[in-house]
């Protein structure tokens, strides 16, 4: 399966549904904290229709407060800190965490905050929110 992101809004929304998984068994809501070894946002972009370039952020903390048996009363919330940008390149790192960009030193962090959660099928669901990047929010549905 391959997933392509337009921006980094679109790749921050899908890390955070991604992490809702459900089972039939009933047990009660339980906070999962992300396990920080083994969590990281990834994007990418076309190149001028010539090559995929990825980028991702390596410092992302969160949970996921999973409610098994009534999966609408589930949360996500991600911090992600927006100087853990690589893309394999440091001089366009720079760039990217710059003001043109993420502007890192002025909005250090992006967050997601879970808002909704409608289960979509025996272990999916869709996760709607409220995603801050540069000092702005905008709803994620």
């Amino acid at each position: 399966m391959s997933i392509r992101f337009c921006n980094p809004l679109q790749a921050a929304a899908f890390a955070a549904t991604s992490l809702l998984t459900f089972t039939t068994h009933p047990v009660r809501a339980e906070p999962f904290q992300f396990d920080k070894g083994y969590t990281a946002i990834l994007f990418s972009w076309s190149h001028l229709g010539l090559s995929r370039q990825t980028a991702r952020f390596n410092a992302v903390d969160g949970s996921v407060d999973l409610d098994l048996e009534h999966p609408e009363n589930s949360s996500v919330n991600v911090v992600i800190r927006a100087n853990s940008l690589q893309s394999g390149v440091e001089n366009f790192d720079r760039i990217l965490r710059g003001p043109d960009f993420f502007n890192a030193t002025t909005y250090p962090t992006i967050t997601f905050r879970s808002t909704e959660v409608t289960r979509t099928g025996e272990k999916t669901a869709d996760v709607a929110g409220d995603l801050e990047i540069l000092g702005q929010s905008k709803t994620l549905s």
